[in-house]
């Protein structure tokens, strides 16, 4: 229907559409296979490969060349005259119906056998939590590198599909370009084959009230490595309406041009194509963050209704501000401790807010964790940077802000935290805070999800010229958010309003 809006003689031009319909193969009875003799093993690799076929579709991989399907269908149109002058109509009837079932398994075994010159495809995405057992199985199995999405398998096997020097095209959500759950994924393809282009299109492509969430990425790969070619993309996903994205197109600033071999440049290999020579050069000679200090990821509860509470909702006495390690006595008396948990982005102090039940060293905790997970280190992470001082920031956020916090927190997982030596933690918090990490930021992951992944890859220059002054300059601009967040009631050192 697609090509007859493009030409209203498409049906007459004698052109045959090769559209399958996934059969299986359950209803074939093995031990009847004996009767392609030679060729049972073949015909038994065909079954097997289309058992539960419409739960996989055309992410089968067929096991068969071309030449021994060709070879099954030839050893099926025998067998079927066979069964036809046959005088034994008990056998005849059998072997034809399984002759039958092989035969209709085949013109879908060599679509998905044949080496293709062009690919397009539209694949459809669903994460993993979302698959049946069957499909989540099969993928684990066959796809260990792709299983974050269904669509990025569905990459990997519209380049499978093509010939030497064939070319790919496909339209998908853009995650298989910058997040780590699809480094694998992205590396492979950046090794082994050229990204030649892509448009960056970004949300509501199909219409301003379609696809509003979704952040797609159309692009062309070829089955070949030219590591040196400089691919062009352009920069969609600033616009928000289809009529401005069309007239973006127009707009050379837009246009972008990058080394394939750039991307392996920066941790990660995000395909980062707007990033300038400078910025990809100093990810290979600055230092990284997390050869400066150590980043890390804190405590998810497993159920922050049980566990965690507003500071006020609490008794004042049974709440302990003082603990300085994870290994302190101190945890057998009190019941809950400051929980840095992340919320809305600020800069410099304060969202402290929450307290969390952490007697007798996390007890109650640790037991919901072993329960759900059989061992608690899962979710109770990095214990040992429980209550000391550190720098942190909200995990998922519409921008990156770093707060300094004193001695005393335990820090969760959407409250990631960076850990170094006092005078240290007072520089970062200075450069975190600064455009040239946010910056930076934006080529690792361009999205809101600012894991300390991420954040451990900015490269940072500890410049010792300047260090005192942009370590006073940090001092004073925490104690001006301090004294900020302490003029209100929400803060536990509240005292009085300023305006009092």
């Amino acid at each position: 229907m697609k090509a007859c809006e493009y030409d209203r003689r498409f049906l007459r031009r004698g052109i045959q559409p090769h559209v399958c319909a996934i059969e299986e193969s359950q209803n074939i009875v093995t031990e009847d296979l004996a009767c392609f003799g030679a060729l049972k093993q073949k015909a038994l690799d065909l079954y097997h490969t289309f058992v539960d076929a419409k739960e996989y579709g055309s992410i089968l991989t067929v096991p068969l060349t071309m030449e021994e399907l060709e070879a099954l269908s030839l050893a099926c149109d025998r067998l079927l005259q066979e069964a036809e002058t046959s005088r034994l109509l008990d056998i005849a009837a059998m072997h034809r119906s399984c002759v039958l079932s092989i035969h209709a398994l085949l013109p879908q075994a060599m679509t998905l056998a044949r080496k293709y010159d062009a690919v397009i495809a539209n694949p459809p995405y669903m994460g993993s939590s979302n698959m049946t057992k069957k499909l989540d199985l099969y993928i684990k199995q066959n796809y260990p590198n792709e299983k974050t999405d269904l669509y990025s398998i569905f990459l990997k096997q519209i380049i499978y599909f093509l010939d030497h020097n064939g070319i790919a095209s496909a339209i998908t959500p853009q995650t298989w370009m910058y997040l780590s759950s699809f480094e694998l994924t992205r590396k492979e393809i950046l090794k082994n084959n050229t990204l030649i282009s892509a448009i960056h299109l970004g949300s509501k492509i199909f219409g301003n009230d379609v696809g509003t969430v979704i952040q797609n990425v159309s692009f062309s790969i070829a089955k070949y490595q030219l590591p040196n070619y400089t691919s062009i993309h352009i920069k969609l996903d600033k616009y928000a309406s289809e009529s401005d994205k069309i007239k973006g197109l127009r707009d050379n600033n837009n246009y972008f041009y990058s080394k394939n071999s750039d991307f392996n440049d920066i941790p990660g290999a995000p395909v980062a194509y707007w990033a300038s020579k400078k910025t990809i050069n100093l990810f290979k000679t600055a230092p990284l963050m997390n050869s400066i200090a150590e980043p890390r990821q804190g405590l998810t509860t497993c159920d922050n209704d049980r566990f965690v509470r507003f500071w006020y909702e609490v008794r004042k006495n049974n709440t302990c501000f003082i603990c300085s390690s994870a290994d302190d006595k101190i945890t057998d008396s009190y019941k809950w401790y400051p929980f840095i948990k992340g919320g809305e982005p600020r800069r410099w102090y304060g969202n402290q807010i929450y307290v969390v039940n952490w007697q007798r060293k996390g007890l109650e905790i640790k037991e919901l964790a072993t329960e759900r997970y059989s061992c608690y280190t899962r979710t109770v992470k990095n214990i040992s940077y429980y209550f000391k001082q550190g720098i942190t920031w909200s995990a998922i956020a519409m921008c990156y802000a770093v707060r300094y916090y004193s001695r005393g927190f335990i820090f969760a997982d959407k409250g990631q935290s960076i850990f170094s030596e006092e005078s240290l933690l007072y520089y970062l918090c200075g450069l975190m805070n600064t455009k040239i990490s946010e910056h930076y930021l934006s080529l690792l992951s361009p999205t809101l999800d600012y894991n300390c992944g991420y954040v451990k890859n900015i490269p940072t220059i500890i410049d010792e010229t300047q260090r005192n002054i942009i370590e006073q300059y940090a001092k004073e601009s925490i104690e001006e958010s301090k004294n900020d967040w302490d003029s209100f009631e929400i803060s536990w050192d509240f005292k009085r309003h300023p305006l009092i």
